[in-house]
């Protein structure tokens, strides 16, 4: 069995020219410590705060009580829905079906901050322009929890399929997109894998993203990059104005989602044309989406 989580390293090994040796073979160890700390790691790391349901075609959610057979985690090769009460440990796995968005709250002494799991952003034209990273119809998401491989300790999340909102308030989080690091400080961002797990997108609301493994890379707020299993450099994506919001708006959507209230959001169609089934105020906006690799 490989020490390393999935297939990172064997391309940390592969890219030593980028890297240096040393520090191919120092991340390498990391990966290799944090894989066998995960596998004993018993305490629990993360919380469940609420299960939100789309409503209205996603335009409005509401809550649902667990337990619930949509939310189910699987531990140590037993599958369970989610209980009102659950919490989560390293190396379970989130299985979230379509429509449902659920809430976790991570709080540790170097960690801090929520995630919002989903396998859908509400708007699925964006999704089909954002490079084909819908999920298939009736797949749901899934996603793990790991002992992180550059800070052994602390946690770290592979989005496998689907949607993920981060709002990281302290420290820093690695999550895993279409198998590739990105680390989140004091940042809003949005994240895509796709169904395949082959290519990912990150959107950056505000704050940090930084890569451990591409010196490169780096985002500003309102930018998004595509990410590809087999490359590590991601490549910058050029988005229209509206995409731009509506990507804004599926962040401010997942915020604060356990808040007490009940709110709806303007779901915004980004299409040649808004349509005739589009509600009354929908934004219609056009233009692709084309990428060139970050220099």
């Amino acid at each position: 069995m490989s020490c390393a989580p999935y297939e990172l390293r064997a391309r940390i090994v592969q890219n030593t020219g980028m890297l240096g040796s040393v520090s191919a073979a120092l991340v390498a160890s990391a990966l290799c410590v944090s894989t066998l700390l995960g596998q004993t790691a018993q305490r629990s790391v993360a919380e469940l705060e609420c299960i939100k349901q789309e409503i209205g075609g996603g335009r409005d959610v509401k809550s649902v009580k667990p337990p619930v057979s949509s939310v189910r985690i699987d531990r140590e090769t037993t599958i369970k829905p989610a209980a009102s009460d659950q919490t989560l440990r390293l190396d379970d796995r989130v299985l979230v079906s379509s429509g449902l968005h659920v809430e976790v709250k991570v709080k540790r002494a170097n960690q801090a901050g929520r995630l919002v799991f989903f396998p859908q952003i509400r708007n699925r034209d964006l999704d089909d322009q954002l490079g084909g990273s819908t999920l298939r119809v009736g797949q749901g998401a899934e996603y793990r929890l790991l002992n992180d491989p550059f800070r052994p300790g602390n946690t770290a999340v592979d989005v496998v399929r689907g949607s993920l909102v981060a709002r990281w308030t302290k420290g820093r989080l690695t999550t895993y997109v279409a198998n590739n690091p990105v680390s989140v400080l004091d940042a809003n961002v949005l994240m895509k894998t796709s169904s395949d797990g082959e290519r990912g997108i990150v959107f950056l609301g505000e704050g940090t993203v930084v890569s451990p493994l591409a010196r490169t890379f780096g985002m500003r707020p309102g930018q998004a990059v595509e990410i590809d299993r087999n490359r590590i450099v991601p490549t910058l994506l050029t988005l229209s104005p509206g995409q731009t919001a509506a990507l804004r708006a599926e962040l401010e959507y997942n915020e604060g989602l356990c808040g007490g209230s009940i709110w709806s959001q303007p779901l915004l169609y980004v299409g040649i044309g808004a349509g005739a089934d589009a509600p009354a105020g929908a934004v219609e906006l056009a233009g692709t989406v084309t990428g060139e690799p970050i220099p």
